[in-house]
């Protein structure tokens, strides 16, 4: 028994040290606060010998043999709406347009799907066993990578909890008692502050799913050839959520 488990785990040391993976990171948001905080993983990943690809604005702090930078940045939305001095607006709106991510997904969206860049990586020979990207701000429409690289999607929050993402994981969303991020609440709420912040969970929720969500769905038929290959892909934004692994 005792060289059975040796020998496993000799085994499963060898596979973890030599089998090494295509990794596609695609951040296109120029935002660079959103690109620092997970650039340790991915530099992580390529000194541990995966093949990663990283799209992104930001060039990579060092040279790794196995890591391969190209350059695009999703900034129209930035060059058409001036961002605003982020300390000034929470001190005088207590919350951001409810069509916010959308206007800056009809921006930004288009200009990455319509890229050079974009058309190399999908229209060629290339194929990754892993994408990491950002499902959120505004990019929530590449979860189609997923679809198209017939891959699973590792994503994440850069800015803390987002109540679409517990829904569509199935993870616990007491919408009256997780203060909406733009919300000023701190500490217990009263009775009419979790009411306000549940009136405004559901209609973000509602908002997304049946304005933002198709119009971003009508975008993509209308940049991808085909109706049949449009459909296809659109319905793989839904599977990729849904098929997100439940917390236990």
């Amino acid at each position: 028994m005792m060289f059975l488990i040796l020998f496993l785990s000799l085994r499963l040391t060898y596979d973890c040290s030599v089998a090494a993976h295509n990794i596609l990171v695609f951040l296109p948001n120029p935002i660079r606060s959103h690109y620092v905080q997970v650039e340790p993983i991915f530099l992580s990943l390529a000194h541990r010998g995966h093949n990663v690809t990283v799209v992104s604005p930001f060039p990579p702090k060092e040279e790794i043999s196995n890591l391969r930078h190209i350059s695009l940045k999703a900034d129209r939305a930035e060059e058409l709406i001036p961002p605003p001095n982020w300390m000034e607006w929470t001190l005088t709106n207590r919350l951001f347009n409810l069509n916010f991510w959308k206007i800056r997904a009809d921006l930004n969206i288009p200009q990455v799907l319509e890229s050079s860049v974009y058309r190399d990586l999908t229209r060629n020979d290339n194929k990754f066993d892993l994408i990491f990207t950002e499902l959120f701000f505004g990019f929530e429409p590449l979860a189609v990578l997923g679809h198209i690289f017939q891959a699973p999607v590792v994503t994440y929050a850069s800015y803390g909890y987002n109540p679409d993402i517990l829904r569509y994981i199935g993870a616990a969303n007491g919408v009256a008692y997780l203060p909406h991020f733009e919300l000023d609440y701190a500490g217990p709420m009263s009775l009419l502050q979790r009411l306000e912040n549940a009136l405004i969970q559901f209609s973000v929720m509602l908002y997304n799913e049946y304005w933002y969500y198709r119009g971003m769905t009508l975008c993509l038929l209308s940049i991808f050839q085909g109706l049949f290959r449009a459909l296809r892909i659109c319905y793989g934004i839904r599977r990729c959520f849904s098929s997100l692994p439940t917390p236990h």
